[in-house]
C-alpha cells in the first residue's frame, strides 16, 4: 500500500515535470499549440485499450473511469514532451535561416509572490515581468519575456534578425530569442 501511495506521488510529479518541459520548449517552437495537443491526445485515445488491461493487471479494483483518466493525463503529457523534446533537440543546424521580426508591442504584468498560511502572515511582495509581443516575417507572432533593462532600450517597430531551424517534426524552431 505505502509503494502504491508513494509510486503515485512520483508519477504526479513527473507529469508536472513534463508537462513544465512542454511549456517551455513550446516558448521556443514557432506554432500553433492546439494540433500539437491534439496529436497528444489522440496517440493517448488510440493506446488506450492497451493501457487499460495494464491498469487492471496492477490494480484489479481500480475503476475503468479512473483508469482511462489516469492513461488519459499520464499518456498525453509524456507524448506532448516527446514531441516538443524531439522537435526542439533534434533539430536541423543547417537548416537555420534568419528572420526579420518586428516589435509590435511591449507590455508588462504584475505578479505577486509569498503566501498567507492559517498561523503565518507573510507580505505579498509584488513583481513585473516585461514581455514583448514579436511578428515574424510569415505573419506568426510570439510573446517573449525580457529583461527590464532590454524592455526599457526597446521601441515599438524596431526588427531584430532571428535564427530560426527546421525542427525534426518541421515546427520552427528558435534557439535564442534577443
Amino acid at each position: 500500500m505505502m509503494r502504491q501511495k508513494i509510486a503515485a506521488v512520483a508519477g504526479i510529479f513527473v507529469i508536472f515535470a513534463l508537462l513544465g518541459g512542454s511549456i517551455a520548449l513550446y516558448g521556443h517552437t514557432l506554432v500553433n499549440p492546439v494540433p500539437v495537443i491534439c496529436v497528444a491526445v489522440a496517440v493517448a485515445l488510440v493506446l488506450c485499450p492497451v493501457s487499460i488491461k495494464l491498469f487492471k493487471r496492477i490494480s484489479p479494483t481500480l475503476n475503468r473511469l479512473v483508469a482511462f483518466l489516469i492513461h488519459m493525463v499520464t499518456l498525453t503529457s509524456v507524448t506532448l514532451f516527446a514531441i516538443f523534446a524531439l522537435n526542439y533537440f533534434c533539430a536541423n543546424e543547417d537548416s537555420a535561416k534568419d528572420h526579420e521580426a518586428v516589435v509590435v508591442s511591449r507590455y508588462s504584468e504584475e505578479h505577486t509572490s509569498g503566501s498567507t498560511g492559517r498561523r503565518h502572515h507573510h507580505t505579498q511582495r509584488k513583481y513585473r515581468v516585461y514581455y514583448i509581443r514579436l511578428r515574424f516575417d510569415n505573419g506568426r507572432t510570439k510573446d517573449v519575456q525580457i529583461s527590464l533593462n532590454r524592455y526599457n532600450r526597446t521601441r515599438i517597430g524596431e526588427k531584430y534578425t532571428i535564427k530560426v531551424s527546421d525542427g525534426l517534426f518541421g515546427m520552427p524552431v528558435v534557439k535564442a530569442f534577443p
